[in-house]
């Protein structure tokens, strides 16, 4: 999953609430919950495949936001589920930054 990410800055606390990873997730959790409602379009393995990676990104995303160009990159993978689903991304890079 990390493939298209590359090295990480250096990390601030991470217990710490972060904003963009907060961002993101409302994000993602928008765009889960649009692809279980378009559920019997795809095939019972699609689904639980695309679960285990929403359930692998959203466990790993506080870490993810820490990678350097890790917006560009949240933003594509946002984009490509819009693309799925229908359902566009709020992204706005001011409103995080």
């Amino acid at each position: 999953m990390a493939r298209g990410l590359p090295r990480r800055q250096p990390a601030s606390d991470l217990s710490e609430p972060n904003p963009i990873a907060a961002y993101y997730r409302e994000e993602f959790l928008k765009q889960l919950t649009f692809l279980r409602l378009q559920r019997s379009q795809f095939s019972e393995g699609a689904v639980v495949r695309t679960e285990q990676a929403f359930d692998r990104l959203l466990d790993e995303l506080d870490a993810l936001c820490t990678r350097q160009n890790a917006a560009e990159t949240l933003e594509r993978w946002l984009a490509g589920l819009a693309a799925v689903t229908g359902v566009p991304s709020q992204y706005d890079r001011k409103q995080i930054h």
